[in-house]
């Protein structure tokens, strides 16, 4: 990363000072550690983790806040991401003492290091430890000693010097192919032993579909639409969870540059470059791009996944795209809407619009959120893909459907009350029955008045009592009619859908018409999940509900 200016890089402008006080527990101290060179092992930067943390263990007045790690960040450069969360956790008095292991730890640069040293962290009443330079910025004999700013120059001299040497070291070795081999790239894994890149087992076959994709017509949104949909892991998030066992703070998704990033790397052909980028620490020349006459290429390196041949049409069509981008871009392509006033942000609630472009020669669209108010702001979704799910998402529907009336058929020969679809005409029958063992019992109350049994208030009083009960019955005998007509009705909508959607059942491509007839709404979010609504969805969830016994089990 290019260095800007020394002062103007150091630290955000300081309005006013952040004066604590020394509380009871100790001082909120955070522990940094910092190592040039990224190790995969993270040894070096636990052994500082370690050295740290004991000291401050041992000192009472110190109590540890929070951990910093900077691993593989160099020391003359200030703009480390946990250096910055460190010097803004300063800046709000989340952070009152700093704890290094040394003063090289901290910082390499002869001037920026004493601006801190001596400048910023007094101002902020912070105080800085560094153990095995036994410094400690309390103490006012440390603070005017001349051996500091002595160390921090000759920190500074001392990366100078190891940057000439590892650039003439890497020099001399990149001109023979003799490299040591110490990041992995997504796609393969290092043999230590031969010093060799070799297939992942879990990674190079996500590699091989994308070029095979690509060289298909597919475009690298689409690419990355389908690898998020398929959730395949990002080459960040398998080299952090999986390689180093780390745990990411937020979801990492794939892009249209991390696959355009894959399809240009050259490694995947066997082929290793170094030179595309250097820095000359010792000549104050900062990280920057070299043309390719400064480069070092070798060939057959290792086994490839994909063929020079592809990945050379792969190469070509990506030149082509760019040279395309930088004209005038041609919208009007005759591209039409598939999905007209249908396509909705899920963050938002707004309707997207739908955008006619072309893209690597072929005719493309895609559906994007323009509500800058909200979080539906750049979210898009391209509209061939949207049509392969949609295709899918039908058939699944359709297939579901099928299975639904071969259960409607079984279901219809049960009449043994397990399942609720004729729960209503299984009622009605039984309340017929009590209808009439009510006829029965009114007809034997004349015969028990004749007899005697019974005196005449006492046979009204009963006449009257099942006359009551008559009329309940024959309410809920309507009521359950009604309740086994509407069961009908729906059964009837829903065998009329399926019969409509089961001669579509099998079709591989997209049906626009019946798209158009079938889908209500869809709905995108900013995290890639689509949801379709169908317009037999009530109808659909009406009958399952039905097929489903007192218990929720389907029968």
């Amino acid at each position: 990363m290019a260095r800007k200016s020394r002062r103007t890089n150091l630290v955000k402008p300081v309005e006013t000072s952040v004066i604590v006080e020394q509380v009871s527990e100790g001082l909120a101290t955070g522990a940094y550690a910092r190592l040039s060179v990224e190790k995969d092992d993270e040894g070096s930067i636990q052994t500082q983790i370690t050295l740290i943390h004991n000291y401050i263990a041992e000192h009472p007045e110190l109590r540890l806040t929070d951990t910093y790690v900077d691993n593989g960040y160099s020391g003359t450069d200030f703009d480390r991401p946990n250096f910055t969360r460190l010097m803004d956790d300063v800046r709000t008095g989340k952070i009152q003492c700093i704890v290094v292991k040394d003063l090289s730890r901290f910082g390499r640069d002869f001037l920026e290091t004493g601006y801190y040293i001596e400048t910023l962290l007094p101002k902020l009443n912070v105080r800085l430890i560094a153990i095995n330079d036994a410094f400690d910025s309390f103490r006012e004999e440390d603070v005017n000693s001349i051996s500091v700013p002595i160390k921090n120059m000759v920190n500074e001299m001392y990366a100078k010097d190891f940057s000439r040497k590892v650039s003439a070291y890497h020099d001399l070795h990149r001109k023979n192919g003799d490299v040591r081999l110490t990041r992995t790239v997504y796609g393969y894994r290092i043999d230590k032993e031969k010093n060799e890149y070799v297939p992942n087992p879990d990674t190079s076959p996500v590699v091989k579909m994308i070029f095979r994709w690509f060289l298909m017509g597919y475009q690298t949104g689409q690419i990355a639409e389908r690898l998020n949909v398929l959730d395949v892991m990002t080459p960040r998030n398998y080299k952090e969870t999986i390689e180093k066992g780390r745990r990411l703070e937020k979801e990492d998704r794939w892009t249209m540059a991390r696959v355009r990033d894959i399809l240009k790397n050259e490694k995947y052909i066997g082929d290793l470059i170094w030179g595309k980028r250097a820095k000359r620490l010792y000549l104050n020349i900062p990280e920057h791009k070299t043309p390719q006459e400064e480069w070092t290429i070798c060939h057959d390196m290792h086994e490839p996944l994909v063929t020079k041949d592809d990945f050379e049409t792969a190469r070509a069509m990506i030149d082509a795209t760019t040279a395309k981008l930088k004209k005038k871009p041609i919208y009007d392509t005759g591209e039409t809407d598939s999905f007209p006033g249908k396509i909705y942000c899920a963050d938002c609630g707004r309707r997207m619009r739908y955008q006619k472009l072309c893209y690597q020669n072929r005719n493309g669209a895609i559906y994007y959120c323009g509500n800058d108010q909200k979080e539906g702001w750049h979210q898009y979704v391209h509209a061939d893909f949207l049509k392969l799910f949609a295709a899918d998402q039908i058939q699944f529907l359709i297939r579901s459907m099928c299975d639904r009336k071969l259960l409607i058929e079984k279901t219809s020969r049960q009449l043994d009350g397990r399942n609720k679809l004729f729960a209503a005409k299984r009622k009605t029958l039984n309340l017929h029955q009590e209808l009439d063992q009510m006829g029965e019992k009114a007809a034997a109350l004349y015969e028990n008045l004749v007899e005697g049994i019974l005196s005449q208030e006492e046979y009204k009083e009963l006449q009257n009592h099942y006359a009551q009960e008559r009329e309940n019955l024959q309410a809920r005998i309507r009521d359950a009619e009604e309740e086994q007509r509407k069961t009908d009705m729906q059964i009837g909508r829903f065998l009329d859908w399926q019969a409509k959607l089961e001669q579509h059942l099998g079709e591989l491509t997209f049906n626009e018409k019946l798209a158009n007839e079938l889908i209500e709404r869809i709905e995108v979010s900013d995290q890639g999940l689509i949801e379709i609504r169908f317009a037999c969805d009530d109808v659909c969830m009406k009958v399952a509900e039905l097929l489903e016994d007192e218990d929720g089990d389907n029968t």
